[in-house]
Parts: structure tokens; sequence; C-alpha cells
């Protein structure tokens, strides 16, 4: 069966991506695999961000850690029920991965192992120098898969 494969995150909203996937799903009469991955790199992020800015001392580094990766793995387990749902109604095949570490690593490598057709994933509108700044998962996914990735630019309110 074709698959579609979306990578889905819990940083932001992702109505226009999904929309996207079921409407791909429909066109191919396949499966979609939703992926959502764990990146620990996210929560230390945030960490390192608040304790710049004084919010937080260096002590509960590892709590805090632990409850982000928490909070991350409750948000993705509630937009799988959001999929799921969503694919009963539509009559569509759904599998759901999750996975822990680098973003764009655990997404190429579900990519080698299940082969999807196409790849579907979310970017928030950043300008060109912020992008060649800051290298994104969504371009490192998009130059090495091995199958066309389409990356939906959703809006940073949205």
């Amino acid at each position: 069966m074709t698959t579609v494969l979306l990578l889905l995150t819990t940083t932001r909203e992702t109505p226009k991506t999904i929309d996207y996937a079921f409407r791909r799903v429909r066109e191919f009469h396949g499966g979609l695999e939703a992926l959502f991955v764990l990146d620990p790199k996210l929560a230390e992020s945030v960490f390192r961000k608040l304790s710049q800015g004084g919010f937080v001392g260096e002590g509960p580094c590892s709590d805090l850690t632990a409850s982000l990766m928490e909070e991350y793995r409750r948000r993705g387990t509630q937009k799988f029920k959001s999929l799921a749902e969503r694919a009963l109604r539509e009559g569509v095949d759904l599998k759901t991965t999750v996975r822990e570490g680098d973003a764009a690593e655990e997404c190429l490598s579900v990519i080698r192992e299940q082969k999807p057709e196409e790849v579907i994933l979310t970017r928030i509108h950043q300008s060109k120098l912020s992008r060649f700044i800051f290298s994104s998962a969504a371009e490192r996914i998009r130059v090495s898969a091995a199958c066309p990735v389409t990356v939906i630019e959703e809006s940073e309110g949205a």
C-alpha cells in the first residue's frame, strides 16, 4: 500500500499540513503514517533560554527537561488521538510511530524503513537569513530523503 508519512510537531498547530496529508492519502488511495519525534534538544533549548533569562537556576535542569519531555509526549498523544478520530471518519488507514532523538535523523530513519511515497511536514515561516543561520530539520529532511518531501509553511500564530 502506498503511504504518506506525516511528521508531527508539538511546538505549533499544523491544520494546513494535516489537511494536505489527508488529501494526498485520498489521491494515492493509500495509508497515512504519522511520526512524532520527541527531540530532547527542544527541551534543552527551552531550559537554556529560561536560564539565560534568569527564570531558572542551574539546579532543576534534569527535572525541567523531564517535565518538558513528558508534556511533549502528552501533546503527541493528543495529536495522535485527533488524527485517529479523523482517519476513522474518513476511512483512512493510520499507523502512528513515536521516536525519541534528533527529529531529522529519526524521520530519515523511518523514511528508509517504510519507503513512503511522500513525506509531509510543517515549517514555521522564517526569513532566508534565519534559515541559513539556523539549519532546520525540515531542510535536512528535504535534502536527504529518498522520496518527495512537501514542506507546508504554517504561520507562527496558526
